[in-house]
């Protein structure tokens, strides 16, 4: 008789019955993102000061047709081409976001600022895309999607793919109609009304 392998051996032994959590430990440690750290109040009040210098920064860029060197030019473009006719108002988010960063304890709650906020962007840089309502400049015209004269002038690649998308599944109309809900959502949540 000869001597049983491992393998043999292994398929003997009784396995443990694995709940449901079990099974979700062995598949969410290969897949497990790295923990955040805890930012501390000084930590926070120092990323929010840093945001407003740098709002400071980009309007002088922006506004005021200022160098701002290499960084300030790459950056300034990177916005413009991300973004479009919305980058222009990058200053005003930085600002806002550091504001609300470094006042976050007088203010009741800071969701809806952040929600207000990202409902307002997506909707002006869909709005833009679409020319919803002839906002935009009429100059250049469209010609297909995802072309970079086009796009740098209205909602840049985020809008241009976000138009795309909801042009697609939801038509022209339906993309007016998502314009309108996000400005409007957007607004009642930055008001706080």
């Amino acid at each position: 008789m000869s001597k049983p392998s491992a393998l043999d051996m292994a398929s003997r032994r009784p396995t443990k019955k694995r709940g449901r959590r079990g099974r979700q430990s062995v598949f969410s440690d290969a897949f497990r993102l790295p923990r955040m750290p805890h930012l501390e109040d000084q930590d926070l009040d120092l990323i929010g000061l840093g945001l407003v210098a740098l709002a400071a920064f980009f309007a002088f860029v922006f506004y005021l047709g200022w160098d701002g060197g290499k960084v300030g030019e790459t950056l300034g473009d990177g916005f413009i081409y991300l973004f479009g006719g919305v980058g222009y108002l990058a200053p005003i988010a930085m600002f806002g976001a550091g504001a609300v960063l470094v006042l976050r304890q007088l203010l009741p709650s800071v969701r809806p600022f952040k929600a207000g906020s990202a409902c307002l962007l997506a909707g002006l840089m869909l709005g833009l895309a679409a020319r919803s309502f002839g906002i935009g400049p009429a100059h250049p015209a469209r010609h297909g999607y995802f072309k970079p004269e086009y796009f740098k002038h209205h909602g840049g690649a985020v809008g241009a793919a976000m138009h795309a998308v909801t042009k697609t599944l939801i038509q022209q109309l339906g993309t007016v109609r998502l314009f309108v809900y996000l400005m409007a959502a957007g607004v009642l949540l930055r008001t706080g009304t």
